[in-house]
């Protein structure tokens, strides 16, 4: 009978301080569970695309910040890390970075955007007149402390087919007072076909544009 209970209290024993370990890993869990809701996050993304200006395709580049930590984020500047496409000249590109060199600073039009949790803020990426996309390596969102933050950031491919921006042909004719235009152009890997025309007897003009990726054969 002694036995019994021993073992009864033994088996007890084993369930209580598993339940309590258990208790003790869920309570931990949720305080650093809690603990990082409470720092600051920041997601950061880059939309990198083409839009139609005054009949051409023009680069509409930006970066997106949002806040998903409860703690406010205040953004500072954002800063693009440079590197040489070819291959030997950017084998030292992480020295000159430690040493602050091949990098770009974009200061923002206000001194700080602060962001609270939930809200977000669209920057339009301005780089000197001789930076291309594809000499920049990676792009980051550096808060007030200091910190960077990463942003999602394109292949050097990809970025190297949204640097190309040509005209390919235009074609006008020209029949009384009756008057077209049409123009090709590839930019960002995609054809942008605009086309104008007008007529002075009837006083009408119009334009529209289209664009659409080269077809694979």
């Amino acid at each position: 009978m002694l036995e019994l209970n021993t073992t009864n209290v033994a088996i007890w024993g084993a369930v209580t301080g598993t339940i309590g370990t258990l208790a003790g890993v869920a309570n931990l869990y949720f305080r650093y569970k809690r603990h990082n809701n409470e720092k600051a996050i920041l997601d950061c993304s880059s939309i990198l695309e083409y839009e139609s200006y005054a009949g051409r395709p023009r680069p509409k580049y930006k970066i997106v910040a949002r806040s998903r930590g409860q703690r406010s984020v205040s953004i500072d500047f954002i800063k693009y890390y440079l590197r040489p496409e070819e291959f030997w000249p950017s084998l030292p590109a992480l020295l000159k970075w430690r040493t602050n060199q091949w990098i770009y600073e974009q200061q923002l039009r206000h001194d700080r955007v602060t962001l609270d949790e939930g809200r977000k803020a669209e920057f339009v990426i301005k780089l000197p007149n001789t930076t291309l996309l594809k000499h920049i390596s990676k792009a980051v969102v550096v808060d007030e402390s200091g910190k960077e933050w990463k942003v999602s950031w394109p292949s050097q491919a990809t970025r190297r087919k949204l640097d190309c921006n040509e005209e390919l042909e235009t074609i006008e004719k020209k029949n009384g007072s009756l008057w077209c235009k049409a123009e090709c152009n590839i930019a960002g890997g995609e054809y942008w076909i605009v086309t104008s025309w007008s007529s002075k007897r009837n006083n009408l003009e119009s334009t529209s544009f289209r664009h659409f990726p080269p077809v694979s054969g």
